[in-house]
């Protein structure tokens, strides 16, 4: 997501693995949220269109690729569960969130446990995951952001 990102000197920032820190991360997320009430999204470069989506998938590649480096004996990895129906999508998606949530899993290394972050919306439903859960002998674990 960071390619609809129109700020080089952010783009590049966020690309910097290297150079980036969570506080920075912070810093540029709350700048986000200042321009977007400010309504300058354009003047400073973020995207138009689905901006929140789009800045915050940024911010969550970066911040996995941030823990990869910070800790480099655990699996970490961000999944993009695919175009789900949910309301998110406006029910147009392609798969059901039960097919979405089952993409973490199928990977070669093996997982003992699964982290999901969740919004305010819950596309996920924990029925859904307890389902994972039991089926493939996962610890789950959610975590509500507020």
């Amino acid at each position: 997501m960071v390619q609809f990102i129109h700020n080089d000197n952010l783009r590049n920032e966020l690309r910097d693995i290297k150079n980036v820190t969570e506080e920075r991360l912070d810093e540029i997320n709350g700048w986000f949220l200042r321009d977007l009430k400010a309504g300058k999204l354009e003047e400073n470069g973020w995207p138009l269109t689905l901006s929140a989506y789009k800045v915050s998938k940024a911010a969550v590649n970066a911040y996995t690729r941030l823990l990869v480096e910070e800790y480099p004996n655990m699996l970490i990895n961000c999944v993009h569960p695919g175009y789900v129906i949910t309301d998110m999508s406006v029910q147009t998606g392609f798969i059901t969130p039960e097919e979405g949530a089952k993409s973490p899993v199928m990977q070669e290394s093996p997982v003992e446990v699964m982290v999901f972050l969740l919004g305010d919306k819950i596309c996920l439903n924990l029925i859904c995951l307890k389902r994972l859960q039991s089926e493939l002998g996962l610890n789950v674990i959610c975590l509500k952001n507020a």
